[in-house]
């Protein structure tokens, strides 16, 4: 995601063949992944255990196929939007090392 630059080119997507299209996948894959699978089936929850007396991080991670979908996705959608400056995940440029210095140097001025 870039600060500047052209506007991107419109992407129109009325319908769900459009959408198909745009994703380069086939119709009848999008239909099952958001309409005959349910939620629950989408996703997949674990948990990540933490250091000393802190709860589970629980993780809700998209399956495969969905993340698939999601990643062919994000690069028609993302000129389209600027993330929150306090955002760093999946940010191009942000990163936890990112988001750390921030926290870091607030520290620094208590």
């Amino acid at each position: 995601m870039t600060a500047s630059g052209p506007a991107p080119t419109p992407l129109l997507v009325a319908t769900r063949e459009q959408l198909a299209e745009a994703l380069g996948i086939r119709l009848r894959t999008l239909n099952f992944w958001l309409y005959a699978t349910s939620i629950d089936e989408r996703y997949k929850s674990f948990e990540l255990k933490r250091s000393g007396d802190r709860p589970p991080r629980i993780i809700e991670a998209p399956i495969k196929p969905i993340k698939d979908v999601q990643r062919r996705l994000l690069p028609l959608v993302s000129g389209y939007f600027r993330a929150h400056p306090a955002v760093h995940g999946y940010v191009d440029g942000r990163s936890i090392v990112t988001n750390a210095r921030v926290h870091w140097m607030g520290q620094s001025r208590l």
